[in-house]
């Protein structure tokens, strides 16, 4: 299988597991809900598929390529990891400081992974 199928496999898939516990959890939360577990799954599936498939295969056999990919999927990451533990906390009727980091870094870090596909994209045209 090649790497952009199932790059695009891994996210619909995680898109499709976000989607499962947004709509499962609030069951077990007393029907409480939170707007943060649902969107995880668009962050999730609009990056993930749609950059992919009109983004990569262009840039896949570019040196560099490799560096942006593992950057842009570690943001991603971590804003979702970010947005579940918010959803979390906000279903439990808590707060917390440090959830907001999770959004910081995730932006921080897909912000370097596009700095690195502009550099790529630029380098190739010469």
């Amino acid at each position: 299988m090649n790497s952009l199928r199932r790059t695009s496999i891994v996210y619909a898939g995680l898109a499709l597991f976000s989607l499962i516990v947004a709509l499962v959890y609030p069951v077990f939360g007393h029907g409480v809900y939170s707007v943060y577990l649902f969107v995880a799954c668009p962050v999730l599936g609009i990056p993930g598929m749609l950059f992919y498939w009109l983004l990569k295969p262009w840039v896949i056999d570019k040196k560099g390529y490799k560096l942006f990919h593992n950057t842009y999927n570690f943001g991603i990451a971590t804003i979702v990891c970010g947005l579940l533990v918010k959803g979390v906390i906000e279903i439990a009727n808590g707060a917390s400081d440090i959830v907001q980091w999770f959004f910081y870094i995730g932006a921080l870090v897909t912000a370097g992974g596009a700095g690195i596909l502009v550099s790529i994209v630029l380098r190739g045209s010469e």
